[in-house]
């Protein structure tokens, strides 16, 4: 018989095991299917409960089959024993209300993530209390007990990679394992070129700096020059790696470069004399007619920024015209009115900035807030549409008038009209999708004549180098950093999903089985050929170049029982469509790197309940080839879950 004392135990643990059961059963159903972390659960239930007695009821819980860990740990996550093994696709939003951390996408960093959370969570209670209570002294303690438990796991594992290489030799200490968590990583300078790096960090760290150049099985690779510092993308901590010095004090003003010395007037005479003509005084060269962009091209090259503030006049500004649309919708946030105030201070701007970030609503903030003729300037005529409804949705019917649209296409139509005596000048133009203006059918657009300027890219970098040409038709860069964002629930990265296949028919059997799950969905195919094949295999509309009205046919079809719409090209760039929830890559232009981040940029949109999901379909061949697309989602944090046909 079991004693009065035993009797009370056990009751005692029974009641417990219900309120556990209970509570993780109560916030995975309010989640839509997030498990729980059990640190979570003390804060969940409330006083009288920490660490050790919940650990005890969790254990007894998974013991009997009612409850289960996803891995092992008192500290990972909890949920009903019947809740599948993996979240499936759409998972509840982090930035929508979904539990999960933005460490999460990071399995190897979780553990880390959890104790840094713990620490949070303990310092929280003391300044809110005025006290180090009890349960926070047992968090704390778990905590402290975890991270050793980590350090010794790492030893181990060191420890059995040292007998697996033979080298007997190697004998880890603690202090240098601490060393290389504090600094998993080594930067080296490119030899022969100033203001270039590369970095080095082995894959399992959740490590990402700059362009991910290429990976290896068991590294990362990542470029950072000059460009990626302007663009804010380089932690600070990382800053003082990188000694990017420019290699002059020079500055354009007007027809004139000055420079900051007699000496470096001689040098910089010496080295851009194909584009100046004679020395001015001490400190100034004249520049040939005809040469200042070339000239602006190579200064920012040699990693110089000659931009000088040319503040927008006052007399320029009026009260912001906008829609009352406009005015209950508008967020303002801290990046943008940085943003603006940039484009104020210079009177030109280069706006590099992920997609879903609002650039694009900093450049109608400047249509609405200046007088005068305005531009916009777009790669597709999909993209006029999308402006033209912008323009008229949030600004008022006056204002909206005074904006054109353009495609880059339309340069010398505009030219033609410029000889006519009735032109007026522009005051304001916006490049959106700025990275084709390095191209040179495009870059004839800095002889257009304009007081002000906006450039707009999520994505600043160019296939064929010429970065600095993007850079010096863009005019002074402003940057935010994607994680920064992130962080701030601006931007979420979507899941990405890579299935890889034998050839078209294995895409073909992939593709009817992602479209089983009906969801609002875009489909891209390069291939015109295929992308018709496709729209006639699921009944469903084909958006490519010659098709009109495409915005009208993008939110039919996604709005239509199927949700279903097929696009070439014309929907990589700048389509901002918030009902997009998955996006499925069939077809695609060799290795782009850009292409793909724009692709997958597409449901970062979203407004849904559900985060975005980015699938991947590609043969084991066009993977082989043209893989190396993929690294702009990796540089980005973006986790790709890896599918092989059977």
């Amino acid at each position: 018989m079991a004693s009065s004392e035993q009797q009370r135990e056990g009751g005692a643990a029974q009641r417990d095991d219900a309120a556990v059961e209970a509570a993780v059963r109560e916030a995975y159903e309010k989640e839509a299917g997030e498990a729980l972390h059990q640190a979570g659960l003390v804060d969940l239930l409330g006083a009288g409960w920490d660490a050790p007695r919940v650990s005890k009821a969790v254990a007894r819980l998974e013991a009997q089959g009612r409850l289960r860990r996803e891995r092992d740990g008192p500290y990972k996550r909890v949920l009903p024993a019947e809740a599948p093994s993996t979240l499936p696709e759409g998972r509840p939003s982090r930035r929508r209300g979904g539990v999960r951390r933005a460490a999460a996408r990071h399995e190897d960093g979780e553990a880390a993530g959890s104790t840094s959370s713990l620490l949070e969570r303990v310092g929280a209670k003391v300044v809110h209390a005025g006290s180090v209570t009890e349960a926070a002294l047992a968090e704390l303690a778990e905590a402290e007990r975890l991270l050793h438990d980590q350090r010794v796991a790492l030893l181990h594992r060191l420890t059995v990679l040292r007998d697996a290489f033979g080298t007997h030799n190697f004998n880890p200490e603690m202090a240098d394992v601490e060393a290389f968590l504090n600094e998993p990583y080594v930067a080296l300078q490119v030899p022969g070129r100033h203001n270039e790096f590369r970095v080095i960090a082995p894959r399992f760290i959740p490590f990402h700096v700059g362009m991910l150049e290429f990976s290896t099985a068991t590294y990362n690779v990542f470029k950072v020059n000059q460009y990626v510092l302007w663009l804010g993308n380089v932690p600070e901590a990382l800053r003082k790696l990188f000694d990017f010095k420019p290699l002059l004090d020079a500055k354009l003003v007007d027809d004139e470069l000055v420079l900051g010395s007699k000496a470096e007037q001689e040098e910089a005479f010496d080295r851009y004399r194909d584009h100046v003509t004679m020395r001015k005084g001490d400190v100034r060269i004249g520049i040939r007619k005809g040469h200042e962009f070339a000239l602006l091209s190579k200064l920012i090259k040699d990693g110089i920024l000659p931009f000088v503030p040319k503040a927008v006049a006052a007399e320029d500004l009026r009260p912001a015209a906008w829609s009352p649309l406009a005015l209950a919708t508008f967020e303002k946030r801290d990046y943008q009115e940085r943003a603006w105030t940039h484009f104020l201070t210079y009177g030109a701007a280069g706006f590099w900035m992920p997609t879903g970030s609002g650039k694009t609503l900093i450049a109608l903030r400047a249509c609405a807030e200046l007088k005068g003729r305005k531009g916009v300037i777009v790669p597709t005529r999909t993209l006029v549409d999308q402006w033209r409804e912008r323009l008229d949705a949030f600004l008022t019917p006056e204002a909206a008038a005074q904006v054109e649209v353009w495609t880059y296409q339309s340069y010398k139509r505009l030219k033609e009209s410029m000889r006519n005596k009735t032109w007026v000048d522009f005051t304001f133009l916006v490049f959106d999708e700025a990275h084709h203006a390095a191209a040179d059918d495009y870059s004839r657009w800095v002889t257009v004549p304009t007081k002000y300027r906006n450039s707009l890219s999520a994505s600043p970098n160019r296939e064929d180098g010429r970065e600095n040409e993007m850079f010096a038709f863009a005019g002074p860069p402003f940057g935010t950093d994607w994680r920064e964002l992130e962080e701030l629930g601006v931007v979420e990265l979507p899941d990405v999903h890579l299935h890889l296949v034998r050839d078209l028919n294995g895409k073909l059997i992939v593709l009817d089985e992602l479209l089983k799950k009906v969801k609002p969905t875009v489909v891209f195919s390069d291939s015109l050929a295929l992308g018709e094949r496709l729209a006639e295999r699921y009944g469903a509309p084909f958006i490519q170049g010659s098709t009109t009205k495409r915005m009208d046919k993008f939110r039919e079809a996604l709005l239509a029982p199927k949700k279903l719409v097929i696009a070439s090209r014309v929907g990589d760039e700048g389509l901002s469509l918030e009902m997009v929830e998955r996006t499925i890559e069939v077809d695609f232009h060799a290795g782009s790197r850009r292409q793909e981040l724009q692709r997958a940029g597409r449901v970062m949109h979203g407004q849904g309940d559900e985060t975005g999901v980015h699938h991947i379909i590609m043969t084991e061949e066009e993977h082989a080839q043209h893989g190396k697309r993929l690294l702009s989602l990796r540089e980005k944090g973006m986790r790709i879950a890896v599918h092989r046909a059977r």
